[in-house]
């Protein structure tokens, strides 16, 4: 972070631009103790869930529209393949039990412990046999829905692959756009005036809020894919620490446990994404619709024009507040949100294209 934030066009040096930026702290009024040390606890918290972000997040936004196109294999596609794994593991058992019986032999060990292994393997095979014939008594009725589904399937697998590809632009953009465009850079928490580069979250959002309660509906859906997403990489990957599995996901058979861990990396996940939310909207998060007058033209609300010396009519979203105090007060915290969400991208990047290379 301090290299990139040395050698990034337009650095200047603190002293330089302590005079130019003095309206944000005036803006933000970052003196105030009390407020200062909740925000910072806030930001330690948020930090934690950085990494739950960035492994679960991206891992989700990456492969849940993967499985949704890919679809998963019928119950009767999975019984077919069982019946045929029998059927070998039985023809191999019984080549064996020939090859003695003809010879009147002993058995030799390595093709004892084949045959065991055999046998292992045909008991594990006719439990899931027996497990799937049990679900198809149990869900005929919901395997012929899903059937019907599974036009629509696709195209809510291809509806998510956008909107995942479409939070991946719109972080690249605001994080690019911050990093070249902050005058102040690493010791403000990289804040600019107003967004210059084209985000088309941002944008949707700023033009739905003119039809109210469009941008609502829009939003909710977002958020509401993240989450679900979210969950689905809790889901795939488990609660890990580095490469060891503590506890995994499994349906009616989850421990109370996991789900309590559970609930805990969602609620920070949640933490991070009130943070995201300022990356991949800025404007509609800030300021919505706004605009102020310059003569004969209707302006869009920026930082500048809401501080006190431009005596304006715009006016900051509490949210947008409370992140841009964190930025100015806590610079280091608001540094580490926006590499948050770089890493999220590559994560996500690697995801897909792995997958592609992979399948």
């Amino acid at each position: 972070m301090c290299i990139r934030d040395r050698f990034r066009p337009g650095y200047k040096k603190h002293s330089e631009v302590a005079s130019e930026m003095e309206w944000v702290k005036e803006l933000f009024d970052v003196q105030h103790v009390g407020e200062s040390a909740i925000s910072f606890c806030l930001s330690v918290l948020t930090c934690v869930g950085v990494a739950f972000w960035i492994i679960y997040g991206g891992y989700g936004l990456g492969s849940l529209p993967i499985f949704l196109i890919k679809g998963t294999k019928s119950l009767g596609q999975a019984k077919n393949e069982i019946t045929n794994d029998l059927i070998k593991i039985r023809g191999r058992y019984n080549g064996i039990q020939e090859k003695y019986s003809r010879s009147h032999t002993k058995i030799s060990k390595h093709d004892q412990r084949l045959i065991n292994n055999l046998k292992k393997h045909e008991k594990l095979l006719n439990r899931k046999n027996e497990y799937i014939q049990n679900a198809e008594t149990e869900a005929g009725r919901l395997q012929s829905i899903l059937k019907i589904l599974t036009p629509f399937r696709y195209l809510i697998g291809l509806t998510c692959l956008a909107f995942s590809l479409l939070i991946f632009f719109s972080l690249g953009v605001t994080a690019f756009d911050k990093f070249m465009n902050s005058k102040c850079g690493l010791s403000c928490g990289y804040l600019i005036e107003k967004p210059t580069f084209f985000n088309p979250i941002d944008k949707t959002l700023v033009f739905a809020s003119q039809y109210f309660p469009l941008d609502y509906l829009v939003f909710f859906v977002l958020v509401f894919y993240i989450f679900i997403a979210s969950l689905y990489g809790i889901i795939k990957v488990g609660i890990k620490i580095t490469c060891i599995t503590i506890y995994e996901i499994k349906r009616e058979s989850t421990l109370p446990q996991a789900l309590l861990m559970t609930a805990f990396i969602m609620k920070l996940i949640l933490m991070v994404l009130a943070t995201q939310i300022m990356i991949l909207s800025p404007q509609y998060a800030t300021f919505g619709t706004q605009t102020y007058s310059v003569g004969n033209k209707e302006m869009m609300c920026t930082l500048s024009a809401a501080s006190q010396k431009a005596k304006t009519s715009c006016s900051m979203s509490y949210v947008s507040i409370f992140y841009n105090k964190i930025s100015v007060s806590l610079p280091f915290f608001s540094g580490c949100f926006l590499y948050t969400s770089d890493a999220a991208d590559d994560l996500l990047c690697v995801d897909l294209g792995g997958r592609r290379i992979i399948q």
